[in-house]
């Protein structure tokens, strides 16, 4: 099929901006809003829960991901996971 060149014109600028977005980084949250995760895990018939929390802006999630005292001493590997995923602008040390 033979496209006209004005007709080619017109969807040129479509096709160059069709992959543009917000330049956000794959899997980086928002940062406003609100954040929340709760893990949980059972080893060796141990069950330990984070409890549910919850956060205000995304880098308060991020600090509270790293908090093991926050967190009951649990499923730190699970939050580091998340904390890779979604926080990857903070160090977690």
């Amino acid at each position: 099929m033979k496209v006209s060149t004005p007709l080619f014109l017109l969807l040129l600028p479509m096709f160059l901006t069709s992959g543009c977005g917000d330049n956000k980084a794959p899997g980086k949250l928002s940062d406003s809003g609100e954040f929340s995760y709760d893990y949980s895990i059972t080893v060796n018939g141990v069950t330990c829960s984070t409890g549910k929390r919850t956060f205000n802006t995304r880098q308060e999630m991020c600090e509270g991901l790293k908090n093991d005292a926050l967190n009951n001493n649990c499923a730190e590997e699970l939050r580091k996971g998340y904390f890779e995923k979604h926080c990857s602008d903070f160090s977690w040390e």
